[in-house]
This record gives structure tokens, C-alpha cells and sequence, in this order.
């Protein structure tokens, strides 16, 4: 797990000027990972992006991301970034905090019923990571755009 914002693909601030990019809000609450999938859905495919791979690799991560910060975070609001920079789709999650240190990689037994989340954020992603944000932890992951964007 990368634990800063710098990567070989590039810094958080790389990401300030996406080609194209949106945040919104949601509540911390059971609900929150399907809202947060239909956001994706539909910022993927206003950047015509949707109905493929990369939409639903998207999809599933920012659904773990979510659901890891309603479950380990003190609760309040969640805020979702989603940001194209060709040829990556970056989307990042950031928490309020909680009685959790950093989000790391667990390996989940056979029987266990947790801690999968990041293992299919790291196989669906590039690289992924984890950084302090304010009181709480922004966890992001980017999703190799495999061709070129046009319009949008």
C-alpha cells in the first residue's frame, strides 16, 4: 500500500487538474455505498466511460471505499472525488475519522465475513493508498482508462 499522495502515478495535485472531475457528499450510513455507485455510473458515463470494464471496476471500488468508511469511521458525512487525468480514473474517499488508524490490507481467512474490501480495491486498481485528511483518512485508488476519452 502506498501510505503518501506521491505515486509513479503522480501526486494528489496532478489530480487538481483532472481533464474532468466532481465531489459530492454523502451521509454515513448503510445506504451511502449504493448511492456513492450510482454517482460513478453516472459521472462515467457523462465522461463516456460507462457500461464497461472501467465503470464497473469503479463501481465496485468506490462501493468498498464507502463502505470501509461508514463501518471504521466516527459516522457524519463522506466525501467522493471522482477525477479523469488520461489515462486514469482516480477516485478517492475521505473519512471524519474514527478509533481506526490507517486503512490497511488484511488477508481475510476462509470463513472470515471482513476484511476483503482492499484486497478487491488493490486487484481492480493501479495502485491505491492511504493519507491523513483532516481529523479523518482519504483513501484513493486509480482504474487504468484503457483508450482515450473523446468529448464530454
Amino acid at each position: 500500500m502506498a501510505s503518501s499522495s506521491h505515486t509513479a502515478l503522480g501526486t494528489t495535485a496532478d489530480f487538481d487538474v483532472a481533464a474532468h472531475g466532481e465531489s459530492f457528499e454523502l451521509v454515513a450510513r448503510a445506504a451511502a455505498a449504493a448511492e456513492a455507485r450510482a454517482h460513478v455510473r453516472r459521472l462515467l458515463g457523462d465522461w463516456r466511460l460507462g457500461g464497461g470494464d472501467v465503470c464497473d471496476a469503479a463501481q465496485l471500488v468506490i462501493s468498498e471505499l464507502v463502505t470501509n468508511a461508514v463501518l471504521h469511521a466516527s459516522g457524519g458525512r463522506i466525501v467522493c472525488r471522482l477525477a479523469l487525468r488520461q489515462p486514469w480514473v482516480r477516485l478517492e474517499v475521505r473519512d471524519q475519522g474514527g478509533a481506526y488508524g490507517v486503512p490497511i490490507r488484511t488477508v481475510a481467512g476462509p470463513e472470515d465475513e471482513c476484511g476483503r474490501g482492499l484486497g478487491l480495491v488493490a486487484a481492480l486498481s493501479e495502485a491505491w493508498g492511504a493519507e491523513p485528511s483532516g481529523p479523518g483518512f482519504s483513501v484513493w485508488a486509480t482504474i487504468r482508462v484503457p483508450r482515450p476519452v473523446r468529448g464530454g
